[in-house]
């Protein structure tokens, strides 16, 4: 069963979760930034942060990360959590940490056996022919060929046209001079 999806901002989150947050971002959040656009398609920046029941995305920008680590008094001048503080975490989520970070062994076990399932695939399928795309023509050079081909269509037309119009204009004036004679007889 797939974990629930929380988008929030830092201040609205619990003070244990903070601490896990600063926990697991002993040199701050500004490296660990992500974006993605929300439902309206607007671009957001966010921490993740996973726990055992949730994903938690948590909104802040670059400038936002780094004024929350300058205005706690838990992370030195350099951006750094303090040795003291991170000791007292640790203490109080000592089974969490341990948690976390056998999750994380276990995730990098199953990325590293995917890789070389692939890599074995790979292997025993030698002539298979990788995936190519097609090459597309941009609307540019579409436009470049099409335009390029339109100004001799352009001049027979108007050739046409021209050849036309004084056919045209003798038959008219045929026509005038047969409804007068016929007016004069």
């Amino acid at each position: 069963m797939s974990k629930p999806r929380v988008i929030t901002e830092f201040e609205k989150l619990e003070e244990e979760l903070k601490q896990l947050i600063k926990l697991s971002h002993p040199y701050g959040f500004e490296k660990n930034l992500i974006s993605f656009k929300n439902h309206k398609k607007h671009l957001i920046s966010a921490l993740p942060y996973e726990t055992e029941d949730r994903h938690f995305l948590i909104k802040m920008t670059r400038e936002k990360a780094n004024a929350i680590i300058i205005a706690d008094d838990d992370y030195n001048e350099n951006g750094i959590l303090k040795t003291v503080k991170k000791e007292e975490y640790e203490a109080n989520y000592k089974n969490l940490v341990k948690a976390v970070a056998e999750q994380a062994v276990v995730k990098a076990k199953l990325a590293e056996e995917a890789r070389i399932k692939r890599e074995a695939e790979e292997a025993a399928n030698p002539t298979k022919p990788k995936k190519t795309r097609k090459k597309r023509t941009t609307k540019a050079a579409a436009d470049k060929k099409t335009t390029a081909a339109k100004p001799a269509a352009k001049k027979t037309a108007v050739k046409k046209i021209a050849a036309k119009k004084p056919a045209a204009k003798k038959t008219a004036a045929k026509k005038s001079t047969k409804k007068a004679t016929s007016k004069a007889k």
